[in-house]
């Protein structure tokens, strides 16, 4: 388990694997959220003891775990990653796009400070 403290709030628990872990967090604490990194369920499970995160964030194949074990708001990062077309070469494949602006302004929305009780 990896913190990433940048500010005491907002906290968000991040649960992925690496290396999307590792450039998620970055993203999170380049925008002045704290981080606390969960790579396997073992990290998962001892994170949620601490109890002080505003939301957490998961991709599509945790989400029912982190609903099941956890009452706080849920980000799907996965739904922020798009396939744009290569312009230079129609005939190849999509590649992927992270929308890092979009996804910042939905951590903000859903987050909450658990000391504020807001």
């Amino acid at each position: 388990m990896i913190n990433i403290n940048v500010a005491p709030y907002p906290h968000i628990l991040l649960y992925a694997r690496n290396p999307i872990a590792s450039r998620l967090g970055q993203t999170l604490a380049e925008q002045a959220f704290s981080v606390t990194t969960a790579t396997d369920q073992r990290e998962f499970v001892a994170a949620l003891e601490q109890d002080r995160y505003w939301a957490i964030v998961t991709g599509t194949a945790h989400v029912r775990e982190v609903r099941i074990r956890a009452s706080h708001p849920i980000i799907n990062y996965e739904i922020f990653i798009h396939s744009v077309p290569q312009t230079t070469n129609p005939s190849s494949d999509n590649r992927p796009y992270f929308d890092a602006g979009e996804f910042i302004k939905r951590v903000r929305s859903h987050a909450k400070n658990p000391a504020a009780g807001t």
